[in-house]
């Protein structure tokens, strides 16, 4: 790196907590409501019902673990929410809690507000079981005959936040890094139909999860919220080739749409002339930190990296987005997410979990944790379906790739003829106003508003 690029950067990075206070006061704020909502979420079952009591839940049996009250993980001021302790609990543990829920009409996409922490070792699997059945009694004590059920395994939800666990309905699909053609709902018995009345939680902890690990939190249940899908695009990786930059580009030129590029900041001078590519365009320019470094596994580097890879973009002019931040290998957990609040840094994206963020309910959502879905090696037909389970429940999207040549797909590449189908077909719905591509920016402005 030229030394005066250096000093500039690394003197820009010294007044990195200066920034950091106008930052934070964008950040973590409430959600907002504006038009792109095109219905809002009913609440079919609440997290602040004493367990037990009508309306609340009740565990199987006893040896799944012990429901309560719990203060001290409020998703939203002032109501509490149900946590489940597992930590008594040893080997496999395959277990259901239950719930009578509001009477409302099944129709609309279903999900369930809930907490779970990283695991160190093995993991949690949960399933969302959905009924028009007639619980005998309130909690009910037994399982639905006919029931429909989405399986959400150790990737798909996120972890050390709150994650809405949520599907378009007996119809629609998640999609995760190990399930790019997707989960269907499972059908048990012949559910109906109608107002949901009943709803399963089977909780799965794997016998190698430390005991101190097992426990949950549960939010609302809700149903029916739906907004216009906005889908976000993007490219790790400053120094990209010429014709993959060209092919991005291309595309994107032909739909009038923006996106972003990432990369770390050791690496941003020596790609000046291409970032300002995108930049001069109106794409974000993101940082990743410095050296590609794997924050879960470091997270003390953090702080001082985000600094000075903030300073060198100051100092090359890419200032437009540096509240946000994309982890390198997709690795991350709460101490990386404080570190990156307490910046003023808004949105964080990583990977696995549900790929749309959800923007159909009540409260707050915290960006620190996106998910996204990884485009590289993939084909057109499956982008365009995660495309479409978007728009069917009314979530957004959020993508992110490598390199685009006319090359065999890689776990850095996808091959360009199915970039372009992809892209015309992303594109063709945002020029139909079915959905709206935008930048992390124009995401994070609007959610977080």
């Amino acid at each position: 790196m030229p030394l005066d690029i250096m000093a500039e950067g690394m003197a820009a990075a010294a007044g990195a907590s200066a920034r950091s206070a106008a930052l934070r006061a964008r950040a973590n704020t409430a959600i907002s409501k504006p038009a792109l909502i095109s219905s809002r979420s009913l609440i079919l079952a609440q997290g602040n019902v004493t367990p037990g009591a009508a309306g609340g839940w009740r565990v199987n049996d006893a040896s799944m673990g012990v429901l309560s009250l719990d203060s001290t993980m409020r998703r939203r001021p002032g109501y509490d929410v149900t946590k489940l302790d597992g930590t008594g609990t040893t080997g496999g543990v395959f277990k259901s809690m239950r719930i009578a829920t509001n009477a409302i009409n099944s129709a609309g996409p279903i999900g369930l507000w809930l907490w779970s922490p990283v695991n160190s070792a093995g993991g949690l699997s949960t399933n969302l079981r959905w009924s028009t059945d007639t619980p005998a009694a309130n909690p009910p004590l037994v399982s639905p005959v006919n029931s429909y059920e989405m399986d959400f395994t150790a990737e798909g939800q996120q972890r050390g936040c709150w994650s809405f666990l949520s599907v378009s309905g007996p119809t629609g699909k998640i999609f995760g890094s190990s399930t790019p053609n997707g989960t269907a709902v499972i059908t048990n018995g012949a559910p109906a139909a109608g107002t949901i009345k009943q709803l399963d939680l089977i909780v799965s902890w794997n016998a190698a999860t430390p005991a101190a690990e097992r426990y949950l939190y549960i939010d609302n249940a809700e149903v029916g919220g739906k907004a216009k899908p906005m889908v976000v695009i993007g490219f790790d990786g400053y120094g990209d080739n010429a014709t993959s930059v060209a092919n991005k580009l291309a595309k994107f030129d032909q739909y009038g749409i923006l996106g972003y590029v990432a990369g770390d900041g050791d690496s941003a001078v020596a790609s000046a002339s291409i970032l300002h590519q995108f930049y001069d365009r109106g794409w974000d320019v993101v940082t990743q930190g410095m050296n590609h470094l794997d924050y879960g596994a470091n997270p003390g580097n953090l702080s001082a990296d985000y600094d000075t890879a903030v300073g060198i973009l100051t100092g090359l002019g890419f200032t437009r987005s540096l509240d946000q931040f994309a982890y390198p290998y997709n690795s991350r957990n709460a101490q990386c997410d404080a570190i990156l609040r307490a910046k003023g840094v808004r949105l964080g994206r990583t990977v696995l979990g549900n790929q749309r963020v959800p923007y159909n309910t009540t409260g707050t959502i915290d960006l620190l944790s996106t998910g996204a879905g990884d485009i590289d090696n993939r084909t057109a037909a499956q982008v365009q379906a995660w495309v479409d389970e978007a728009v069917a429940s009314g979530s957004h999207l959020y993508l992110y790739g490598h390199g685009v040549n006319n090359a065999a797909g890689s776990s850095t590449n996808m091959l360009l003829s199915e970039f372009n189908t992809m892209m015309d077909y992303i594109g063709g719905l945002h020029q139909a106003g079915t959905l709206e591509v935008v930048t992390p920016t124009v995401f994070a402005d609007r959610l977080l508003a």
